[in-house]
């Protein structure tokens, strides 16, 4: 959260498997990739142009997606 997002995104989880937080634009280019710290992740997209984003969030034992929308304020 949140969504849509400006400067950053706010990730939070359970559990103690480590996870890989990937955001891709829409011609499926990675733009961003880092690791989930174990609670709450602060993650920063201010390098990110606004627009339509794919996230990928994978561990050892799973794998989830989700859409993320950037937008700047003016």
């Amino acid at each position: 959260y949140p969504n849509p997002a400006n400067d950053f995104l706010i990730a939070e989880r359970s559990g103690t498997e480590k996870l890989l937080f990937r955001l891709y634009d829409l011609s499926g280019r990675l733009v961003l990739s880092e690791n989930l710290g174990l609670q709450i992740s602060k993650i920063d997209l201010g390098q990110c142009a606004p627009g339509s984003y794919s996230i990928l969030v994978s561990g050892e034992s799973e794998i989830s997606t989700a859409r993320l929308v950037i937008v700047r304020s003016k």
